[in-house]
This record gives C-alpha cells, structure tokens and sequence, in this order.
C-alpha cells in the first residue's frame, strides 16, 4: 500500500504513548523500513523549536503539509483522541517519501467516533486533555499550526472537508450494510468486542448520532468564526450585449454568498445576481464581479473578480443554413429576438427576389444555376443599424421521390397493358418506352400497350422518363411481366355437308373464326386418320361405305393458342 500512494524511503512507528516529533520523544520511534539513516527523521525534529512564520517555512520542507492537515482534520472531526492529532500521540505511521518530506498515517481508529462528550475534541485542540492524559499537550503540529493563523485555516477548512467527505460517503449507510453482512454471520459467533449481536448494534447506531453531533458542532463553531474571502471566476465574453456569469464557492457552508457589480471600481447599482448583461454604457470600462461571504455580525469578507475590459458591440452578421437544391429551404440568421429586430430581403444572382422579406426561402426553378443571400438588417435600440449580406450558395437541381410504377392488365397476347406511376404533380412531364427482353419495342411510347404473338414467353416492361423543370429526371421502370400466349375468342362448331356416296364429296363447314386464324383438316374413318384426307372437302370412296366419317379442324394463330374441333360423324347406306 505504501509502495503504491506513498513511494516510502523510511516508515516509522510509534512504540510508546506520546511519541511526538520532538527532541523530548523522538526516542519513541522504531524503524519499520528503510536503512537505519535517521537524517529525515532528525531534521523534522529540528523544526519543532521553530514558531510562526519560521515554523511554517520550515516544516514544508520536511513535511507534506496538506497531508498532515488533512489527517489533523479527520482526526478532529471524528474525535480519533488515540491517534496522532490530539494528546495521547498514539497508534500511527510516520512515512518519509522521496522528496525527504513526510506524512502522518493512521493506525487502529478504534478510538475515534467516541460517545463520551469529553472526548468528542476540539476544533482548535483546546480545551482540557482528555481523561487529564499525560502532559496535556496536542501534537506538536496541531500546536503550531493553531498558533499559526494561515495554518489554522488550513486546519479548519480540512475539518469541514472530512464533514463533506464524510456525507458524500454515506457512511451511516455504508456501515448498515456491513451490519448486515458481518452481524450474524461473524459478530454472533465471536464475542470478544461485544456480548451478542445487540450489543454490536448498540455501538454500530451510535454512528447515526454521531456525525450529526458532529456537523452541528463543526457549524456552532464556524458560526463564530469571521468568513474567508470566497474563490470567484468570471465567465462570459467581453462585448456589448453579452452576459457574464460570475462563479462564486467557499468551503464555509456556514457562510451565504452575495454578488454585485463593478463599473471602473464604482458599483452598478442594483445589480445583485450572478449574471449581468452589458450594455452600451459598459463599452470600453472595466467589469468585474464582487462574490461576499456574509456570516451573522461579521464584516463580509469579499473578493474580487478580475476586471475586464468591455468591448464595443458587433453586430452579428447574416449567413445561411439549410439546403441548396430546387424545392429546398434555405434559413437565414441571426433571427429576431428580444434584443434585436432582423429582416431580411433575398437575392438571386444579386437582384432582390420579389417579396422574399421572410427568414427563410423556398428554392424555386427560377433560381436554378443561380446565386442566392440574403441581406439582414439589424435593429437595436441603443445601436447604428447595421446591414450584412450572407455569403452566396449555388442551386443545384432538386430530386423528385422516385414513384410506384406498376403494370396494369393480363398479361396475355390480345390484351392491352396499361403502366402508371403514382404521382400527381401537374409539373411532371411523363414519357413512355415498352421494352421486350430489355430491348424498345418500335412505336410503343404510349401508357398503354396491346400485345402481339411476338411476346409471348418474353419479359415485358415499361421505362418512364419524368421530367420537371429544375429537378433531375427519373428513369425508372416497372418490374418485368411475362407473356403467356392468348385465348381466340371465336371457336365455332364444325360441320360436314354432303351425302356418303362413292364418288361424291363431303365438305367442311367451319363457320366464323377471328381474323388471321389458319385452319387444318383430318378426315377420320371409324376414329383412324385417313391417309392424306387434309383437305377443306373429301371425296367418299368404297372403304366409306358402311363407315363413320368424322372431321377435325385445327385453328392456328401466332401468340394464341390452338383450338380443335371435332364434327360429329356421317355414315353412308
């Protein structure tokens, strides 16, 4: 642990009660680590016939003083009469680091958190010794650095920082929770501090008193005590219409602050808040912020900010934010508030926009290619006018939203195919082109498209080009359908005519088929095919007779599919 906060030369331990920093005691110190060289040692001895001033010089030069301080101070708040600070000199470390300077480590604080008031110390090591012990005498660094003022306020600005330290731990509930961990699972079964568990929780309480006790006592006692002048710092900028902040702290929490003003080291009247904003009277005095901590009768002790030196208002000047494409909003600044008045007038390549007066901008068309700022002109009361223009940005094109584009319709040879997108802004211009297998179908630059037997089996799709004036254009294309063949929508019975004598011909009547149908024919006998009877007519011949003659008709169309019709049978005598 020493190795680690301390980087030790020498650690010493006091072997006898009163062991002190003394010609008198120094006797009582056994070398715990370290050679055997007492020079560091003898050379904080030597210090403790010095007083005042020499003192104060010399010991820090042997001593890590605010380390020593901090631990008189925690001693005195948590009344560790067994330690270093008070009059016993007992149960602690002296440690020499590298630099020859040392510290004061506590060792065994069963004597602090006492419940005996006469052991509860003083905040000054006043007072009569506890339990009349020995020769009465405090430490020899708590004497001197009582009788020493600056070191005294150091001394007692530690006590009330263990005060703080000591809230921010929570210690009360801290030692709750090891109650409950240690209580019955340790206490219970060992009996050489405390008869039974309730006899530990009597004294691990009394922590709940105490350190109210303690603050109230630290408070009664600085309560009497004169306030130290407060830290304070200044922040804010320096010019016309900004606000300073002045920050104000004291360790005293018994102490209030107060703020005012000043004016070339007048006082602003009534100016009392920590902030103060400056006006055109302020431009080129000196500022600066007065923090006063305040304690019952006491004069109030103050300090004094640094002053600084105002400088004349600037006005803030125009510029431009947000967007720069057609349909976009460009915004300018500074915008009215409660101190100034703004308005604005727009500029397209430095001729003002008609009625463009507002903080803010629309992009139109027109202003495409263009350059585009505003002029702000500021208000202030107590202030010139004063007229700024914004640096100019360059309008690009504006992007459209890509649409929803769909294909409408079966997609069937003889079918028309309608594509639609879904957008209705009367600006967008829309042009077609059909495509099969990725390829443009000539002619086919309409929303509709009636299909042909040259695509089926192909993928069809639509390509729109949408053109809007000072946008990009969007070629967008809806997804591919595939074409089936189509259905022929006249299929009309078939028909022989003619009597089933040999020699005389029968002859097909097909009826009315749709245009561009090509007709096949197969005459059969008794089911079979007859050999090379294709014809529209068919002349009966001996085999006939006694038969079943039937005709088949086959009607072809490219894109659609085939349809068969079967006669019904003739048959001869």
């Amino acid at each position: 642990m020493l190795k680690r906060w301390v980087n030790p030369v020498h650690l010493y331990s006091s072997n006898c009660y009163n062991a002190d920093i003394t010609y008198y005691q120094s006797g009582c110190y056994d070398t715990n680590y370290g050679d055997t060289d007492r020079t560091d040692l003898n050379a904080a001895v030597a210090v403790s016939v010095l007083d005042g001033q020499d003192w104060w010089t010399a010991v820090n030069k042997v001593a890590d003083m605010n380390a020593v301080i901090n631990l008189m101070g925690t001693d005195i708040y948590t009344s560790n009469w067994d330690g270093y600070t008070d009059v016993v000199q007992n149960n602690y470390y002296m440690v020499f680091d590298v630099t020859g300077k040392l510290r004061i480590i506590p060792w065994g604080q069963d004597g602090a958190f006492p419940q005996d008031s006469s052991a509860q110390l003083d905040w000054l090591g006043q007072g009569p010794a506890f339990r009349n012990w020995g020769n009465g005498q405090r430490s020899v660094m708590l004497r001197k650095c009582v009788a020493y003022d600056p070191c005294q306020k150091l001394l007692v600005r530690a006590e009330a920082s263990a005060k703080a330290k000591a809230e921010q731990l929570g210690i009360p509930a801290f030692k709750n929770r090891l109650a409950t961990l240690l209580n019955d699972t340790y206490v219970a079964h060992e009996t050489r501090a405390n008869a039974d568990v309730n006899s530990a929780r009597y004294w691990q309480n009394w922590l709940d008193q105490f350190f109210p006790m303690r603050t109230q006592a630290l408070t009664a006692f600085l309560s009497g005590r004169a306030p130290e002048a407060p830290d304070v710092s200044l922040n804010g900028s320096a010019t016309v219409g900004s606000t300073l902040t002045a920050v104000g702290s004291t360790w005293d929490f018994t102490a209030r602050l107060s703020y005012s003003w000043l004016r070339d080291g007048q006082v602003i009247p009534n100016q009392t808040a920590n902030t103060y904003t400056l006006t055109p009277q302020d431009n080129a005095h000196l500022i600066a912020a007065v923090v006063s901590a305040n304690k019952g009768s006491f004069p109030a002790a103050k300090t004094s900010s640094q002053a600084i030196l105002v400088a004349g208002y600037v006005s803030p000047k125009a510029t431009l934010s947000g967007d720069n494409f057609v349909g976009g909003t460009l915004n300018a600044n500074p915008l009215t508030d409660t101190n100034i008045n703004v308005s604005y007038r727009w500029f397209r390549s430095g001729k003002a926009i008609t009625n463009a007066l507002s903080s803010s901008y629309v992009i139109t068309p027109a202003d495409l290619q263009k350059d585009i700022s505003v002029t702000a002109t500021i208000l202030q009361p107590g202030y010139p006018k004063a007229v700024s223009t914004s640096s100019s940005v360059k309008i690009v094109a504006g992007n459209m939203p890509v649409p929803s584009i769909q294909i409408n319709g079966t997609a069937a040879v003889g079918n028309a195919l309608t594509v639609t997108a879904n957008t209705t802004d009367p600006l967008i211009k829309t042009s077609y082109q059909w495509t099969r297998d990725g390829v443009a179908i000539p002619k086919a630059t309409r929303s509709n498209y009636t299909l042909t037997g040259s695509d089926v089996g192909r993928l069809l799709t639509a390509q729109l080009t949408l053109v809007k004036v000072g946008f990009n254009n969007i070629v967008a294309s809806a997804v591919p359908v595939t074409i089936r063949e189509g259905t022929m929508t006249k299929s009309p019975d078939i028909f022989i005519s003619g009597a089933v004598k040999v020699g005389k011909s029968l002859n097909a009547v097909t009826g009315m088929w749709d245009n561009q149908v090509v007709l096949k024919y197969q005459w059969f006998r008794n089911g079979t095919a007859i050999q090379a009877a294709t014809s529209k007519s068919y002349k009966v011949t001996q085999d006939d007779l006694s038969s079943e003659l039937t005709l088949s008709v086959t009607a072809t169309k490219t894109g659609y599919t085939a349809i068969t019709k079967v006669s019904l049978p003739v048959s001869g005598n």
